[in-house]
């Protein structure tokens, strides 16, 4: 399984398969301390559909300017008659305002979000009561509706996590920004979504997507990548989300690759320098991969997974042509999954 993931990751975990997804807006904010705010809004309106969410994340956006944080810190008056007219399925315009104001007080007094979160983590001592904290302070509770869920209410907290997720992971997708957190403290974003392809790839058999769902599911996906269990979140939510990528055909190709190598994955999670035990795996010795080290295979992978859109034709392919590529890598292949391909032929189970 941590070959199938891993190989997800590297094919699926790249920028230009961002859009649409609200994440997507961090990107324009060069400045953590603008970033953490335009993240808390966008996460904060990511639920519906997704057209929907980014019309409503520009619509909040666009009045505090291209500096968020210094257009908060210094005012937060009036935002109750600017956002009067703004509306997104629950969340009204007196929530936007709500938020943001709580949001300006503690930037007053503690600079910027991220030291308000490492204070409420020096109170709660622990990372899940620390959000509580943080929760309850930014939160306007109005018409029994709440902008961030809080883990003590016993939900999946899917975008409080999600928003801990952009700001503290680094890589393609994330564009994190802060230190208060490790990935390894961080919990999956559980929706319906995740949950539905959690359970057929028997990470849980919880039937409701709550806390104790989430927490299942993260240590599941912690056993494959410890120190960063949220890692193959975005490379998994694609399927569904993108057109032509469907759940029942990365479930079915989950299925025989793991089935095709019975243990494929134990095999190659032990020492990371040394060469690959192919006893239990013929095919890779005849590849020849019982020789090479785990450096070279995790460069070789991860080089040509970086190259391949843009050689298929000998030229650049344009962003259409990528997104076109990595759209038909699944349901274009027939009878061999290209995620196998490149556990065999790359030795792509010993990225990350």
């Amino acid at each position: 399984m941590k070959a199938f993931l891993d190989g997800l990751y590297l094919v699926y975990n790249r920028r230009e398969l961002v859009h649409p997804d609200p994440l997507e807006f961090l990107y324009n904010y060069d400045a953590p301390a603008d970033r953490e705010i335009v993240g808390l809004v966008a996460s904060c309106l990511a639920y519906g559909r997704v057209a929907q969410i980014l019309k409503s994340v520009e619509k909040a956006l666009a009045p505090l300017g291209p500096r968020p944080r210094d257009f908060l810190a210094q005012n937060s008056s009036g935002l109750n008659e600017t956002y009067k007219n703004f509306k997104h399925r629950f969340t009204t315009g007196a929530h936007i305002a709500g938020l943001l104001e709580r949001v300006s007080k503690v930037l007053r007094s503690h600079g910027s979000l991220e030291e308000f979160m490492r204070s409420c983590l020096s109170d709660g001592g622990a990372v899940l009561p620390a959000l509580n904290i943080f929760s309850r302070t930014l939160s306007p509770a109005l018409d029994g509706f709440s902008m961030l869920s809080s883990p003590e209410d016993g939900s999946a907290c899917k975008r409080l996590f999600l928003y801990l997720k952009w700001m503290v992971r680094h890589d393609d997708v994330d564009p994190g920004g802060w230190t208060v957190f490790s990935p390894k403290d961080l919990v999956m974003p559980t929706d319906t979504h995740i949950h539905n392809i959690a359970r057929q790839l028997g990470l849980t058999e919880r039937k409701q997507a709550d806390l104790k769902t989430a927490l299942e599911i993260t240590r599941a996906f912690a056993v494959f990548s410890p120190d960063d269990p949220t890692r193959y979140d975005f490379a998994l939510t694609r399927f569904g989300i993108r057109g032509a990528l469907s759940v029942s055909e990365l479930i079915e190709y989950a299925s025989q690759t793991v089935a095709r190598k019975r243990g494929f994955a134990a095999t190659f999670a032990g020492d990371a320098g040394g060469a690959a035990d192919v006893s239990r795996c013929p095919s890779l010795y005849q590849a020849g991969l019982a020789n090479q080290r785990a450096a070279k295979r995790e460069h070789v992978g991860q080089t040509f997974a970086q190259k391949l859109p843009r050689n298929l034709d000998g030229a650049d392919a344009s962003d259409e042509q990528q997104r076109h590529f990595f759209d038909a890598l699944f349901v274009k292949t027939s009878r061999v999954s290209v995620v196998y391909f490149f556990v065999v032929r790359f030795g792509v189970y010993q990225a990350g």
